[in-house]
């Protein structure tokens, strides 16, 4: 290891100063005495964030100033004199974390530490240990970040500025590391030969060693099937979407996931996007997937057919694959670099046309390493795999991750089959699972009590997890629902509770998310995007790292709206509680600020439903809340509903009412109730907004 690197001294006044740090081990406290002197420090701790024994001996031995607070005894304005009596005898003061902080990576103090700080009300300065990957290998870091003023809010903005550090140094490992996608598939199936990918259609098996020597078969061909450098694959995760995958990743070629729910305008649109002329699917899937838009038969590569009469390459690579040295075979393989693009990601579309997401290898590996570090899947940990590929998180999760840990993969095509996604759990003692919301409410429905107690990990993807659905789940099943927040544009784990989750009724408040290894968040004011939001308001999520896309590839407009610099602005509106972490909100088309008031659609239609005692578990959506335009006041709310056939002239009256007694102000007010057959949804279960915003504004035009 190289010798430990000093950032942002300039950031360090001339006076006595308080200091945050983020972990306190002991080579971080000698070279903070090393920068500053030891003569000018002072050590302070909270009685119940103890540091560590190494560290409390070396105060000890050193004689070192400062002492201990207690914040249950002490009051605030006592706390702060002892701290303003050490700063005005000319010593820095550093608030010391306790010994859990360091313990996780990257280190991560509790909130208390930050809430503690901000109660002094003084101006603070925090102080970001860790470590970074450099030219001459791993150095430790010791960086000095911008001074922050008192206030309230302060302590959020101190958490946000070591997770910006953290990001930033991740980022930095991650990219000097030479491993791509190609690399790390190759060695993952060498490695756990014997793991085992089970299809849930037939339960035919396919060992690891016999999914590699396919795929290096296939990798020959490809290339002259392929216009500019990509190729679609149309298949459900199962055997041949690995052989495919690893095919295109070890010649080099970007994967593009087509949706096989497209429509054929939207599946003409993709293709043109992305330069596709040929699909690289098979044939049985092609006979099940009936309404979809098919191309020509002579633009569809049927990828079992491909392979069925190489019998004789097949046994040469098995052989190579058995006798050759590692080195020798990548030698041979001439595997890409990390850094040319490894697949092509479309948008699901929900406010307009998809935009095309490219994503490099190194960004793709940031995104595999950031998600094993939180979900610590296990070699031979049974994992369910039945979200699409073309979904958000479907690649990660159906595809790169179980495998990349030597997983057993059991994989089906069909998340909305819930009996038969409930066999394989069962059978199969399936220990990790990640779903819709929608999907996983489908799951649960009709279950017996004991079906999921074999789950280690259960994640919902794609969509927010209702509250309600979290408690149905712990309290008749004893199953924790852990939500996992992502995005097309970044990673499918951007944010995730994996917290214990208590067994009774709905929780009154959402117990936020923890941001991903590797990610930085930003909330600014919705209106005024150079501000800060206040802190625990709703404002919009800026999010970076490494595995964030730096632009879209086919819309330069959307690119300048939705970057500014390495910042991502995720469209979505949330919040950092009092922990510091992440609550999603709504989408920013499902927010609208009404004289001031802030009034989230989800969380009325949530009320409503319970106005309207309907039930909340329905398997269709049966309410959409959604603002159109309007020439007095900027914009209406109008409900669409599947629970009314006709509406009662006085009926938005009274149901203002009701949602004033409900304890919500009047600004949550309806102006139209308009009748609708049925609700209109994704494929993936999310609310179709572009339709219900036409049904809306149609409804509202004619009312005029």
């Amino acid at each position: 290891m190289s010798e430990p690197r000093v950032e942002g001294r300039e950031h360090v006044p001339e006076q006595a100063m308080l200091f945050l740090l983020n972990r306190a081990d002991l080579p971080t406290m000698q070279l903070l005495e090393q920068e500053l002197g030891r003569e000018r420090l002072a050590w302070v701790a909270e009685l119940h964030h103890r540091p560590t024994d190494e560290v409390i001996a070396h105060l000890l031995e050193t004689h070192a100033a400062g002492g201990r607070l207690d914040a249950a005894q002490m009051s605030r304005e006592l706390m702060a004199q002892r701290v303003r009596d050490l700063l005005h005898s000319g010593r820095h003061v550093v608030l010391l974390p306790p010994a859990e902080a360091d313990r996780v990576e990257p280190p991560h103090p509790p909130a208390s530490l930050t809430q503690l700080a901000e109660s002094l009300r003084l101006p603070m300065q925090a102080l970001w240990s860790g470590q970074r990957q450099g030219a001459a290998g791993a150095e430790s870091v010791l960086r000095f970040l911008p001074r922050q003023l008192p206030g309230e809010g302060v302590g959020l903005r101190v958490q946000m500025q070591w997770a910006e550090a953290a990001a930033e140094a991740a980022a930095q490992a991650w990219h000097a590391l030479p491993e791509s996608p190609g690399e790390a598939l190759l060695h993952a199936l060498l490695e756990h030969p014997d793991a085992v990918l089970t299809d849930g259609v037939d339960d035919s098996s396919t060992r690891y060693r016999d999914l590699l020597a396919p795929a290096l078969v296939l990798r020959r061909d490809l290339s002259r099937f392929s216009r500019h450098g990509r190729l679609g694959i149309v298949l459900p995760p199962g055997r041949w979407a690995v052989v495919a995958h690893a095919a295109c990743a070890l010649c080099g070629i970007e994967a593009v996931n087509v949706d096989y729910t497209a429509s054929a305008e939207e599946l003409r649109r993709i293709m043109q996007s992305a330069g596709l002329t040929r699909l690289i699917t098979e044939q049985r899937f092609v006979q099940k997937q009936n309404r979809f838009a098919w191309p020509r038969q002579r633009d569809l590569i049927f990828i079992d057919e491909l392979l069925s009469d190489q019998g004789g390459r097949l046994r040469l690579w098995r052989a190579l694959l058995r006798f050759l040295p590692r080195p020798q075979l990548l030698r041979l393989l001439r595997l890409p670099r990390p850094g040319d693009e490894a697949t092509l990601r479309f948008t699901r579309g929900t406010t307009g046309t998809p935009k095309a997401v490219p994503v490099s290898q190194q960004a793709l590996m940031a995104a595999l390493r950031s998600a094993q570090e939180l979900l610590r899947l296990r070699p031979g940990e049974p994992v369910l795999c039945a979200q699409p590929l073309h979904e958000p998180g479907g690649l990660l999760f159906s595809l790169l991750l179980p495998l990349l840990a030597g997983c057993r993969l059991i994989t089906y095509p069909d998340p909305q089959a819930a009996k038969r996604l409930r066999t394989l759990i069962r059978r199969e003692s399936v220990r990790v699972v990640a779903l819709p919301p929608r999907r996983m409410a489908e799951l649960l429905r009709g279950a017996e009590r004991d079906a999921f107690t074999g789950l280690r990990l259960c994640l919902t993807t794609g969509d927010r997890l209702p509250r309600r659905l979290a408690a149905q789940a712990a309290r008749e099943h004893g199953l924790q629902l852990s939500e996992a927040y992502g995005l097309t544009e970044a990673t499918p784990l951007v944010a995730v509770d994996l917290r214990p989750a208590q067994a009774g009724a709905e929780p009154p408040h959402p117990r936020g998310l923890q941001p991903a290894p590797g990610i930085a968040l930003r909330i600014t004011d919705p209106y005024r995007e150079h501000e800060l939001s206040a802190p625990q308001q709703p404002g919009l999520i800026w999010l970076k790292g490494a595995m964030v896309a730096p632009a879209y590839a086919d819309d330069e407009e959307a690119s300048r709206e939705r970057h500014r610099g390495a910042w991502f602005c995720t469209g979505d509106i949330g919040h950092l509680n009092a922990e510091g972490r992440l609550v999603i909100d709504a989408r920013k088309i499902r927010f609208s600020q009404v004289e001031g008031e802030p009034v989230p659609h989800e969380e009325l239609e949530d009320l409503l439903l319970k106005i309207f005692k309907a039930d909340p578990n329905a398997p269709q959506r049966q309410l959409a809340v959604v603002a159109v335009p309007d020439r007095a006041c900027g914009e209406r709310l109008v409900l669409l509903s599947a629970l009314h056939k006709t509406v009662h002239p006085n009926e938005t009256v009274s149901l203002r009412y009701s949602i004033m007694n409900e304890g919500r102000p009047s600004q949550w007010q309806l102006q139209m109730i308009v009748p609708v057959p049925y609700i209109p949804t994704l494929p993936g279960g999310q609310l179709n907004y572009p339709l219900c915003y036409e049904w809306a504004c149609r409804a509202a035009e004619a009312q005029r």
